[in-house]
C-alpha cells in the first residue's frame, strides 16, 4: 500500500512513493498527477484508499 503521510502527495508533479522497489524502477512521476489534472478539467476527482495488504484503491468521483 501507500503510507498514509505520502496518500495526498502522490498527486503532486514529479512525485515519486519513498519505497526502494519505486525508486529504482523507471518513471518520472507524472501519471497520477496527470489523470487528477485530466479528471478535474472534467469536473472529477481522484482519491486513493487503502488496501492492505493488496495495495491502493484508487477511486474517481464523477459531479
Amino acid at each position: 500500500g501507500i503510507p498514509d503521510e505520502e496518500k495526498m502527495l502522490i498527486f503532486d508533479k514529479f512525485y515519486r512513493v519513498g519505497d526502494e522497489n519505486v525508486r529504482k524502477s523507471k518513471g518520472t512521476g507524472l501519471g497520477l498527477f496527470i489523470v487528477k489534472e485530466v479528471l478535474q478539467n472534467h469536473d472529477a476527482d481522484i482519491s486513493v484508499k487503502d488496501n492492505t495488504p493488496q495495495g491502493a484503491i484508487f477511486e474517481v468521483t464523477f459531479n
